[in-house]
């Protein structure tokens, strides 16, 4: 990947970039979204995490220049929505993944779907975007990792857990009890 050019004050990723570079890293996958699909429902929100979480986070920024992932919540015929629980969590969530270098976020989301449960989909409209500020409660500023979630329509294959963190992965016709996150509820 060939660095991107950079104005006065900016960093190229690879050279210690900071806070302020993922920042504009998120801006632009946002305007990115934005521009693609008409709108984008932006939800901020702090991510508590340990101090080695957060290090990690920046160092996959510095190496490969790309942070963040997606999700799809995948509706089939009938009306069901496919949901998954990962390993060591008893809450349901949509199937999603770290992006990869010059992935988009739409092929990222399908990649997890595909990935963690073997179902094939398509993505129809981009149904949120989560900001979420890693914070380690050390002092440091908060960093966005931002993640995509998609509608998606079911194409092909039965859910099953495929992915090596995926505990269980099932056809909802309603709302489980424990989702992972509020604002899923809100979409189903």
């Amino acid at each position: 990947m060939r660095p991107r050019a950079v104005g006065r004050g900016m960093e190229r990723h690879g050279r210690g970039v900071g806070v302020p570079a993922l920042r504009r890293h998120a801006d632009r996958i946002v305007s990115e979204l934005v521009a693609e699909y008409g709108r984008a429902d932006c939800i901020r929100r702090r991510w508590p995490c340990a101090p080695d979480a957060y290090d990690r986070l920046r160092e996959t920024y510095d190496s490969v220049g790309v942070v963040g992932g997606a999700g799809a919540l995948v509706t089939d015929a009938g009306g069901r929505t496919l949901l998954v629980r990962y390993d060591g969590g008893t809450e349901w969530s949509d199937p999603g993944t770290g992006r990869r270098p010059g992935e988009s976020m739409a092929e990222c989301a399908t990649r997890a779907v595909r990935e963690d449960v073997g179902v094939e989909c398509t993505v129809t409209d981009l149904a949120q975007v989560h900001l979420l500020y890693a914070d380690d409660d050390t002092g440091r500023t908060p960093m966005p990792r931002p993640f995509a979630l998609f509608a998606a329509r079911h194409d092909s294959g039965e859910p099953r857990p495929v992915g090596a963190d995926v505990a269980e992965a099932r056809w909802w016709e309603g709302l489980p009890e424990e989702l992972r996150y509020g604002e899923l509820g809100e979409l189903l």
